[in-house]
């Protein structure tokens, strides 16, 4: 359903799609959310790309320059290619990701935004996040569309993440 409205949504097309959207959008967050009010554990998955959207807002020192939906879209990708680097989501999942992230002009790639010093401010921020264990970063990833590892199941140090980071972006 998404992949073929999308761009009705994206472009302000049709408000019925739109208004759809929201609406499931709101079911499915709030089903997660009262499922666990104090975020033990299921909705944490809701911190998809966040992790790696924090880091971005952080090292744009929070400007105009990204929005928050525009760092987690980017941090939604990142996440599945780091998913996909280290075998959790197939190959034909993250190609159709990328489609949709391409059919909707959507933001994919870090290189728009960041140079190859602005990797260690990013990784200082997502630093910070309290959902952090023992000095590794806590990441959502996701196996398949709709389908995130357990919470909780991946950490990354620094180390990892940087060369990561610099490999696959910058």
């Amino acid at each position: 359903w998404l992949s073929k409205n999308a761009k009705k949504i994206i472009n302000n097309e049709n408000k019925k799609f739109l208004k759809s959207a929201i609406i499931q959008s709101c079911k499915i967050k709030s089903k997660i959310i009262s499922s666990d009010e104090k975020e033990d554990n299921l909705r944490k998955i809701l911190n998809f790309g966040h992790t790696f959207a924090h880091g971005f807002e952080g090292a744009k020192k929070f400007s105009r320059r990204l929005s928050h939906g525009e760092a987690v879209l980017l941090g939604m990708m990142v996440a599945c290619e780091l998913a996909h680097k280290k075998k959790l989501l197939d190959t034909k999942e993250l190609i159709l990701i990328k489609k949709h992230y391409i059919n909707l002009n959507l933001p994919m790639n870090i290189k728009e935004f960041f140079k190859k010093k602005d990797i260690d401010k990013i990784i200082s921020f997502m630093e910070k996040d309290k959902k952090n264990l023992n000095e590794k970063i806590n990441l959502v990833l996701i196996k398949k569309i709709g389908k995130t590892l357990k919470p909780n199941s991946v950490y990354i140090d620094r180390n990892e993440l940087k060369k990561f980071l610099l490999s696959n972006y910058i």
